[in-house]
């Protein structure tokens, strides 16, 4: 190559040297500059917002308009309609639940429709958005205890989110069945081996406290005894330490506790007419015992209503039911005619309080409990078949049904029905049998044993129920009765 095409090339390469460099420093020089009028250096919970604004100026003559580059969480309130040498404002919403994380640089503007014309603020003018996580939620601590014979789970504190929900499981020991539930120290619910605990909002003590069942036998069938006995129940489920614990009555029939166990009230079928409440003291001996200033017509059964709030009394003879509110000390008052039924005996609450169902005759009849002040309706015949029955009762799960049949001076007959979810009676057999002139019948907490009276025998037999609801291994067990009628287990 000569010497003088070498000096042409070089002297090409000089001037397109030159070209790039003046582009270099142009590109370098933003068209459009940012000040902050708000801090931009911010700390976010996830739960806040907050606003970031700037000033952007245009260092060229033409008019711009620009937008931001997307970032998450953060949004351009308008566009920046930028004149030439003029100014805008930027206003940036910042939303901490919408952000991904951190922001550290930009906001980013381009001339709209040329994502390659963009500028960002001077690095000490660039956002710094620190995203921290929300406060901790407020938790609560629920505090479980189980008193003496028994044990509670889980046993241990328990820290849950606002609006959680915890179930607490009791298991008695031995001869033991749960009494009460108390939470905060105030009673919650009586009995149960479940407790559940809804939509918690504060700090919470739950106590399950356990007691013994002891049974409660009226003596009446003309014997004259006109009392109550009182029975302990040994690991077997044998009665024990059976006494007179209350007197006083005229031909007491059927008796009820309230859910509390606190109160029993009993159907005075004699001359009285009335239903008598008494108190529980020390040692279940009952206490401040008065009649009911209503006046019933051979009442036979009574029964409560779960909430505690109202009796209903069967009156034999005038067959009809009735229906009385209790006051705050127990009284009956308000009462009224609920339903007619004939020659209504025992009557049982379903275990949901949604439905009552009535021995009579040769039957079974079923009402349906509705409305505040809880009348008896829809009521019908369900249950055929039967022997003058008196005593009817539940398994806890309301699956099964038990009648007792015991016409005067023969031996007593126990029924059973399968219950379906619409309260039908089905499948009717005989359980088992019992003594004579049996009455009244009741169940232990776990439905492994049933009890009747027998009024002519003045006992009660002990039956295993099996898994399908028969009674096996019967036997008799209890004394210090006289025509052993009404039958009813409390946990004291």
């Amino acid at each position: 190559m000569s010497g003088h095409k070498v000096h042409l090339l070089i002297h090409a390469l000089l001037g397109l040297l030159s070209l790039l460099f003046i582009s270099s420093v142009q590109a370098a020089t933003p068209l459009w500059t940012f000040i902050p009028q708000t801090p931009v250096e911010l700390t976010l919970t996830n739960s806040a917002g907050a606003e970031v604004i700037y000033t952007v100026q245009n260092q060229s003559v033409r008019p711009k308009t620009l937008v931001m580059m997307p970032i998450a969480g953060i949004t351009q309130n308008d566009v920046c309609q930028l004149p030439g040498k003029g100014t805008c404002t930027l206003k940036l919403s910042i939303q901490g639940n919408a952000l991904k994380g951190d922001v550290l640089g930009g906001p980013i503007l381009c001339q709209q429709g040329d994502p390659n014309q963009c500028y960002q603020p001077a690095p000490v003018y660039s956002l710094k958005i620190h995203l921290v996580n929300q406060p901790p939620v407020q938790q609560f601590t629920v505090t479980p205890s189980a008193g003496p014979n028994g044990s509670i789970t889980p046993d241990t504190p328990q820290v849950v989110n606002p609006g959680s929900n915890l179930v607490f499981m009791a298991t008695p020991a031995a001869g033991f069945a749960v009494k009460q539930w108390l939470l905060d120290g105030v009673v919650a619910q009586n009995g149960g081996t479940s407790f559940q605990l809804n939509n918690i909002d504060a700090n919470h003590r739950l106590e399950v406290v356990f007691g013994q069942y002891f049974a409660y036998v009226t003596n009446d069938f003309s014997s004259g005894a006109n009392n109550v006995t009182r029975c302990g129940l040994d690991a077997g489920g044998n009665f024990i330490d059976c006494t007179i614990v209350g007197s006083g009555f005229t031909n007491p029939i059927g008796l009820v506790f309230n859910p509390e166990g606190t109160r029993v009230y009993v159907a005075n079928f004699g001359a009285a007419n009335t239903v008598r409440k008494c108190d529980i003291g020390i040692n279940g001996i009952l206490l401040n015992c008065i009649d009911s200033a209503a006046i019933f017509n051979n009442p036979v059964g009574v029964a409560i209503n779960p909430q505690g709030t109202k009796i209903y009394v069967t009156n034999n003879l005038m067959d009809n039911v009735s229906r009385c509110d209790l006051d705050t000390n127990g009284n009956l008052i308000n009462c009224t005619i609920t339903a007619l039924i004939n020659f209504p005996r025992g009557i049982v609450f379903n275990p949901a309080g949604t439905k009552v169902y009535v021995t009579n005759n040769t039957n079974v009849t079923r009402c349906d409990v509705v409305g505040f002040n809880g009348d008896l309706v829809n009521c019908t015949l369900v249950g055929f078949g039967l022997v003058l029955p008196v005593g009817i009762t539940f398994n806890a799960s309301g699956t099964r049904l038990y009648t007792v049949s015991g016409p005067n001076f023969l031996t007593g007959e126990i029924n059973r029905f399968d219950v379906d979810a619409n309260g039908d009676l089905g499948n009717p057999a005989v359980a088992g049998t019992a003594g004579t002139t049996s009455r009244f019948i009741a169940l232990n907490a776990d439905q492994t044993i049933a009890y009747v009276t027998n009024a002519s025998n003045d006992n009660v037999t002990k039956c295993e129920i099996d898994i399908n609801g028969n009674f096996t291994n019967c036997s008799v067990t209890g004394f210090n009765m006289d025509g052993a009628t009404g039958l009813q287990l409390v946990v004291q």
